[in-house]
Order: C-alpha cells, then sequence, then structure tokens
C-alpha cells in the first residue's frame, strides 16, 4: 500500500501485511509530520466510510449523456471505441485505395490491352506477308498455304488469310477451332474460309494496313491487313484479344494480391496497436470512475511512458490531492 503525508505529500511504500494493529503511527522523514495507518478496511467497509466523508454537493446543473441513464454506469460499445474507430478509419483507406485502382485500371489498361493486341498482330502480319509475297508471285498456292498453316498454330492466332488482287481467297486457316461456335465450326467445314469475314476489314488503296476489332464464332477478333507488295493480294491476320487481356490481367495479379497483403496487415496492426492504446485508456476511465465513487485509498500505477503515463500520473495527482482534501475536512 501506499501512504502519503498530508502535509508535505511525500509518498511511502508500505507492505500492509507488516501492519498488525488497527492504529500505527510513524513520523514523515521530510517534514516531521505524524502519520496515522489504519488497517485497510474491506472493500464495502471502505466505500461506506469514504461515501459519508465526502462533503455533499447539492446538484445544480445536470448533465445527459446519450446512451446512459442518469445515476447508471456507462455502457461501452465495441463499435464506439477508439480502436474500433482506428480499424474503421484504416478499412475506409483501404477501400479508397482499391477503388482508385479500379478507376486507373478501367482508364488505361483497356488502353494497354489494345496496344498489345495491335503491335503483336502487326509484328506477326509483316512477318507473314515478307514470307508469301515469292510464293504468291509464283503461284504456288501450296506453299502459300503450307506457310499459313505454320504461323497460325502460333498462341493466339485465331486465322490467316490471303487474297489476291481479285480478292479471291488462295489461303485461309483457322488456329484453334474449339474455341467457336459448333454452327460457325460445321459453315467453315462445309463452305471453307467464310471471305466476308476479313471483307469487312478493307485495306485502303496506298494504305501500309488497316485494324478492325470484330466477332466471329462467339469470339473477339482483332483483325489486321496488309498489303503483299507487287503481287497486289492482301494478308488478314486475326488474333484472339481474350488471351492478349488475359495476359494483361496476370501481369496485374501481383498488385491486387499485394493489396490484400497490406489490408490484411495493416487491419492487424491497427488492431494491435487499437488494443496498446485502448486497454490503458479504459483503465484510467475506470480509476477515475473509481475515485468519483469514494475509492480514494487505491493507487494509480503509472507504466511506461509517453502522453497515457502523463494521463496516469495527473490522476494519480488529483487522487492524493482529494484524499488531503477529505482529511483536512475529517479534521476540522
Amino acid at each position: 500500500m501506499i501512504v502519503v503525508c498530508e502535509e508535505c505529500g511525500k509518498r511511502y511504500r508500505i507492505d500492509s501485511r507488516k501492519i498488525t494493529k488497527d492504529l500505527v503511527r510513524t513520523r514523515c522523514k521530510e517534514c516531521g509530520n505524524i502519520i496515522e495507518i489504519t488497517a485497510r478496511p474491506n472493500r464495502a467497509e471502505r466505500t461506506e466510510s469514504q461515501t459519508d466523508a465526502l462533503p455533499r454537493i447539492a446538484p445544480q446543473h445536470v448533465i445527459k449523456v446519450s446512451g446512459s441513464e442518469a445515476g447508471s454506469p456507462t455502457r461501452r460499445s465495441r463499435f464506439s471505441g477508439i480502436g474500433f474507430r482506428l480499424i474503421l478509419l484504416f478499412l475506409v483507406f483501404m477501400v479508397l485505395l482499391g477503388g482508385l485502382t479500379t478507376v486507373v485500371y478501367l482508364k488505361y489498361v483497356p488502353s494497354l490491352m489494345s496496344e498489345q493486341i495491335r503491335l503483336r498482330a502487326n509484328t506477326l502480319s509483316r512477318s507473314f506477308s515478307a514470307a508469301v509475297i515469292q510464293p504468291l508471285l509464283l503461284r504456288n498456292y501450296l506453299q502459300v498455304n503450307q506457310i499459313a498453316e505454320y504461323n497460325v498454330q502460333q498462341p493466339g492466332v485465331a486465322y490467316i488469310a490471303v487474297l489476291n488482287k481479285r480478292g479471291i481467297a488462295t489461303a485461309g486457316v483457322f488456329g484453334d477451332m474449339e474455341r467457336f461456335t459448333p454452327q460457325f465450326v460445321h459453315d467453315i467445314r462445309s463452305k471453307g474460309f467464310p471471305v466476308k469475314l476479313i471483307q469487312r476489314n478493307p485495306l485502303p488503296k496506298g494504305a501500309r494496313q488497316s485494324n478492325l476489332d470484330l466477332t466471329a464464332g462467339g469470339q473477339r477478333i482483332h483483325d489486321v491487313a496488309v498489303p503483299l507488295g507487287e503481287s497486289g493480294g492482301v494478308a488478314h491476320v486475326g488474333l484472339f484479344t481474350a488471351d492478349v487481356q488475359e495476359a494483361v490481367r496476370q501481369a496485374l495479379t501481383p498488385l491486387w494480391m499485394i493489396l490484400g497483403v497490406m489490408a490484411v496487415l495493416g487491419t492487424v496492426v491497427f488492431f494491435i496497436l487499437a488494443r496498446t492504446i485502448a486497454g490503458p485508456i479504459r483503465q484510467l476511465t475506470d480509476a477515475a470512475k473509481r475515485i468519483g465513487l469514494g475509492h480514494i485509498d487505491e493507487s494509480i500505477e503509472v507504466r511506461g511512458s509517453g502522453e497515457i503515463a502523463e494521463l496516469a500520473g495527473a490522476l494519480e495527482m488529483m487522487r492524493l490531492s482529494v484524499k488531503s482534501a477529505i482529511y483536512r475536512l475529517r479534521k476540522r
């Protein structure tokens, strides 16, 4: 137990188990004042005696606090503490960050996908046209089809077709036929390569290339048309846009994973931080309530450092001041 000199405020820590008498007197080493130490009564007796010793003050103003009734202790809600507010603030921040990331994704990623599709289609069409110009001039259509079949096996290629200067298809090969609808596959096998499909992307006279997004057999395809030099023909290369989009999504997956890990770790850190702050504040609140009920003999321990420790020290000084004032009132 802690004994305080009522005159100078000097504090002494005494083992209450060594007090065998009801009343023990000792002298303060600082000011020489006689300090009377009584055996600590039980909680019920201490509450009654200390409450009676407090001066009676007539109430002048009544302050109503929402969430608690007059005369009853304030009920704590798990959704109203500082810990809950910190975690809620962090979750709101993560939602805003996720929303901002989504806006950036929707604004820039589609154009990035289109650019990647266009670049890959242009590269493939240029390399294919360079390979078939000579066989086409020699009217070696078998070799043209063989080159088309070789290139169409590359990942993401929907079809490769060659039109001569009269607009007749001299080569037309599809890639993965299982990705198209059954009806579309049936029409191809029965009628051959659909020339009307690539005619939707005509190559203007004098143009170096022509790009068009179209739909065929339930698949979205990016078609690129390039000229075949002196032959007067046109080569068409179609790419599945879904493959490039999937590749871009896979590249962005680590970003979403990092955001998810940040959200989980941040929530845990804020939860621990909230408990570290809310716990001592809750204890100090209970101590202040006990002082208000007259339990002024229970000291407030000050641990650690910082603002919470300073608040605990201030409450302890308040308790000692209240105890000293009550003692002087008793002596009067």
